[in-house]
């Protein structure tokens, strides 16, 4: 039902999706009760959270492997794939500013711009600034390093015998 164009859409389609849905109810109702305590309240609202945050990531992936392609061609960089997990993280940050996001809804693209591009380059420092401190901290902290080069050393092991395979 999902993929189906919403005029195809039938009572039928949508009695197949509640099926599945209805049990997600059921055991959310079951957990949090009817209606939903303040903590199912809190579970729902940090849903909705997630929901619009990865609709608004999953439209952007496209976007970036293009943007990488024209940069490279443009400017002579030779950026990659790992190259884009900047620009997911980036996005998530500005993603979860509802100031900006309420400006995106109420404005023409042309005065969109006019805001973004200031918080754009707010977000790039900002980013910046905490990969900045995560690097300070391993390099200065001999306990950080440790744990975190164990964490990466058997996650990139098990992922190349795995690949490997």
């Amino acid at each position: 039902i999902y993929f189906k164009p919403h005029p195809l859409q039938t009572g039928h389609d949508h009695g197949r999706l509640n099926t599945w849905v209805d049990r997600a109810v059921g055991r959310f109702k079951s957990e949090y009760g009817d209606p939903p305590s303040e903590a199912g309240e809190a579970f729902k609202s940090t849903l909705h959270s997630f929901v619009r945050l990865y609709g608004f990531l999953s439209q952007i992936v496209n976007w970036q492997e293009t943007i990488i392609d024209v940069i490279n061609k443009r400017f002579g960089t030779n950026w990659t794939e790992a190259d884009k997990l900047l620009f997911d993280q980036i996005s998530g940050d500005m993603a979860q500013n509802a100031r900006l996001l309420e400006q995106a809804r109420a404005n023409s693209i042309e005065q969109f711009k006019q805001v973004f591009d200031s918080e754009v380059m707010r977000a790039f420092v900002q980013r910046l600034g905490r990969n900045e401190k995560i690097v300070n901290a391993f390099m200065a902290n001999e306990d950080i390093r440790n744990t975190l080069s164990d964490a990466l050393c058997k996650q990139f092991y098990h992922t190349a015998r795995d690949n490997a395979l």
